[in-house]
């Protein structure tokens, strides 16, 4: 793949987010699909996670996608600079062309339903259900209203197939921004320029993610030309 191509193969990316996990990877198998799209029966699952978002003292919004396949399709293709002192990886012998099913690291969306269970200090709430469909690369955005400041959230993601015949869950947490008045210290971590094909870990993706995770930061904002 040629340097100025970059933006051609980032843009096949847009369709389905890619994302890197440890275990066994079964490949999307789709016949007269060209996207490897799952049909809407069958267990659901998180295998973007989630992202909890817009976070104020009051509100968040929480990111997620959903579909039939619990891992990624695993990377193939070896990779290689185009010179010495170049900046970024390419992969070798890359079809541009081929369906994005088949893609390194590419995740088949499925339609669905996903809600939000989320407590604090003992007191349990539950969002309304989203719907998940192609026209939003099937994820879902939730919004959480009239939180507490500065408090801790316990969450949980729950995903329902369109039959309602399976239900998944994932769990996570997430922290409010404290009020404007209050003085208190920040810790957060920043990235920026992501490119899929410069994951230094094979397995894990980019290795700084879990060097932040330990960091234990307030918040982390990405400033921009990301796909993942």
């Amino acid at each position: 793949m040629k340097v100025s191509k970059r933006r051609s193969f980032l843009g096949k990316f847009s369709f389905l987010l890619f994302s890197f996990f440890v275990g066994k990877v079964k490949p999307l198998i789709a016949k007269g699909n060209p996207f490897g799209l799952n049909k809407s029966k069958g267990k659901l699952y998180f295998p973007n996670g989630f992202k909890v978002t817009e976070v104020s003292a009051t509100e968040a919004i929480v990111w997620t996608r959903l579909s039939h396949s619990e891992k990624s399709k695993p990377i193939t293709h070896k990779k290689a600079k185009t010179k010495p002192k170049a900046n970024n990886y390419y992969p070798v012998d890359f079809d541009e062309n081929q369906p994005v099913k088949n893609m390194d690291g590419a995740i088949a969306g499925a339609k669905g339903k996903v809600r939000i269970k989320y407590k604090t200090m003992g007191e349990t709430l539950i969002s309304d259900w989203y719907e998940t469909d192609s026209i939003d690369d099937f994820t879902a955005q939730i919004p959480l209203s009239k939180l507490k400041a500065g408090e801790r959230y316990s969450i949980e993601l729950e995903a329902m197939s369109e039959d309602g015949s399976d239900k998944s869950t994932v769990p996570g947490s997430f922290k409010t921004a404290y009020d404007a008045e209050e003085v208190k210290p920040v810790n957060l971590t920043t990235s920026t320029c992501q490119y899929f094909w410069n994951y230094d870990d094979a397995e894990r993706g980019f290795q700084t993610y879990d060097a932040m995770a330990k960091l234990k930061p307030d918040f982390f904002v990405h400033t921009g030309d990301y796909v993942g």
